[in-house]
């Protein structure tokens, strides 16, 4: 299992300073301008953080800070300095000059990678799912909660401030609470095979339209009186063969033809037809795009009523629009309109080399110009490229397919993982009734409880209320309980709604053990929200998520002014950051006992 053991501070006159760290909760307890909140960053900074520190006032006389963690029993010496890009890592008891050797920042974080992922598949399925880099350092916004945040219910992570956390949010959660995580593996890596083979498809696509174009410019040359179909190779190279051995064929193939001004005509009135059937089919995309934005809509409507009784009579209605959704705009018209367009544009070439053919009997070819054809069709005859237009379509069509197919799975949510993860963190807050009078009121609510919202990450309380409703076509009016939104003004209530979420997490997180996590949580000033009266709910809070996760499983560390006693902590390990001697002198000043006021 995972635990930080050890961080200890050198000096440029390599004095050391060390803290020792132990399974469960970790309690630091010191007065303002004590460096509390300065030792809550460099925890993120030692796991990876981009965070500068060379500026603070704290690390003037600081040269190097190293940590020790162990992972599954094996010790890592992790050892930053203020210069972000150099590092050192190593693993404990190995001496060697690699290990000796500074490492960039991006080095470092990949480094640490290898200690935080189960497995090498994991992250390339986590890209797969997301399309982003999604890496442990992401995961880390499970993992800390500070000060300024302490109060927020909706998008209740605190790091979900950040621009580089917000963004990848929303990806990390759909992978979360995704149900269909197998088959969309096997539609993604079906999906890359299948756009391999269309890239190579559409370079022969292009070789084959380039090599049958210069074959047909040269049988006009030769005036040999066909077309070339990429069937009648064969048929071409005899042609070839009279015209070289000045051969006269007394039944020629030939193409009705006739004059230009006819066959200007008709390329007109074809290119007019495929213009009218391009437009149709940017139509039918654009109705496609509007019907599957309503249909989201509706989808997501239709989730959110499931848990409504109230307006359980509008779930068959929704339905009935979706099916029509579905019927509005057909594959098959997709299809027909793209094979339509195929066939004019073939069309629209044998007519344009015709116009082509009839140009040059009016033009005079040199014998070198001719000699030259012959040589040239000779050799494009010789490369074996064949028409694979109908092959190509029927991939696209396939990919089109799969990638309709996968957006559809990946929006779909396991909607008993979020009512698990909402019914934890509601039995987690209820379990402070007993201490805290706000929580008490809270759960004598009928039916309280927190809902947890994936979009917008939001942490929802609700209560059962009597409300008048209108059913029926007389619209009569009946009494029913149902649930909704119970506003709570308290910052106190918010805070420990707020933990509980994080531990909702963790429990659900640490539990699979297949993501990325660096099973820690590490708060600031937690205590601050909380009256006399209500701060044992905090203790009983943390005290219960530990002992559902396990302490052996995950560890906590947490900065505060309070005593913990006062907090009813079941701390495993407490570390006063002030120390003072009989005479109540301080001999200890502050987090780094290097760093000097004066």
């Amino acid at each position: 299992m995972f635990k930080i053991t050890e961080l200890t501070f050198y000096n440029y006159l390599e004095e050391s300073y060390s803290y020792e760290f132990v399974a469960g909760i970790n309690y630091f307890k010191g007065e303002n301008n004590s460096g509390k909140t300065v030792f809550y960053n460099l925890l993120d900074y030692m796991l990876g953080s981009s965070k500068e520190i060379k500026n603070e006032e704290w690390y003037k006389n600081v040269k190097k800070i190293t940590m020790k963690v162990c992972n599954n029993g094996v010790s890592y010496i992790l050892t930053r300095t203020k210069n972000k890009d150099e590092n050192y890592f190593t693993v404990e008891g190995t001496t060697n000059f690699e290990s000796m050797q500074s490492i960039s920042y991006r080095e470092y974080k990949i480094r640490l990678e290898s200690i935080f992922t189960p497995n090498e598949s994991l992250l390339n399925n986590i890209k797969i799912f997301t399309g982003q880099e999604l890496t442990y350092r992401t995961f880390t916004i499970f993992n800390f909660l500070g000060e300024k945040r302490q109060g927020n219910i909706q998008d209740f992570l605190d790091k979900g401030r950040d621009i580089e956390y917000s963004v990848k949010l929303p990806s990390l959660l759909n992978f979360i609470f995704n149900k269909n995580l197998k088959r969309i593996f096997e539609l993604e890596t079906k999906l890359e095979n299948l756009e391999k083979e269309t890239k190579k498809l559409e370079l022969k696509k292009n070789q084959y339209d380039f090599i049958s174009k210069e074959i047909n410019n040269n049988i006009i040359i030769l005036n040999l009186n066909m077309q070339y179909n990429g069937k009648n190779a064969d048929l071409v190279k005899q042609r070839l063969e009279q015209y070289k051995l000045m051969e006269k064929d007394t039944k020629p193939v030939t193409i009705n033809t006739k004059n230009t001004t006819e066959l200007s005509l008709m390329f007109e009135n074809i290119d007019e037809q495929l213009k009218t059937y391009q437009s149709y089919k940017q139509g039918i995309k654009d109705i496609e795009k509007e019907s599957n934005n309503r249909k989201k809509l509706l989808i997501a409507l239709d989730n959110i009523l499931k848990n409504n009784n109230e307006y359980t009579y509008l779930l068959n209605s929704i339905k009935k629009l979706l099916n029509e959704l579905n019927t509005t705009i057909s594959f098959s018209q997709n299809s027909i309109c793209d094979k339509t367009i195929d066939t004019l544009q073939k069309q629209r070439e044998l007519i344009k080399n015709e116009i082509k053919k009839n140009n040059a009997k009016f033009k005079l070819y040199s014998i070198k110009e001719k000699e030259k054809a012959v040589i040239l069709l000779e050799n494009y005859l010789k490369q074996n490229v064949v028409d694979s237009n109908e092959e190509l379509t029927e991939k696209l069509s396939k990919i089109k397919s799969i990638k309709e197919e996968l957006l559809e799975l990946k929006n779909k949510d396991d909607l008993t993982k979020i009512n698990n993860l909402s019914m934890y963190i509601t039995n987690l807050y209820n379990s402070a009734k007993d201490v805290s009078d706000f929580v008490k009121i809270d759960t004598d609510k009928s039916k309280f409880q927190i809902r947890y919202l994936k979009k917008g990450n939001i942490l929802q309380p609700e209560i059962e209320e009597i409300q008048i409703v209108e059913k029926g076509e007389n619209k009569e009016k009946i009494q029913q309980y149902v649930l909704t939104n119970y506003y709570t003004g308290s910052m106190a209530r918010h805070t420990l709604i707020q933990i509980c979420g994080y531990f909702g997490f963790l429990k659900l997180l640490i539990g699979n053990g297949e993501y990325p996590l660096i099973p820690i949580f590490i708060g600031d000033h937690l205590s601050k929200p909380f009256d006399e009266k209500n701060i044992n709910a905090l203790g009983a809070v943390l005290n219960k998520a530990i002992q559902d996760i396990g302490k052996a499983n995950i560890q906590i560390f947490l900065f505060d002014d309070e005593e913990a006693s006062k907090l009813v902590l079941n701390t495993d390990k407490i570390i006063n950051l002030i120390e003072y001697n009989e005479n109540n002198q301080k001999t200890k000043t502050g987090f780094i006992p290097f760093y000097k006021t004066h």
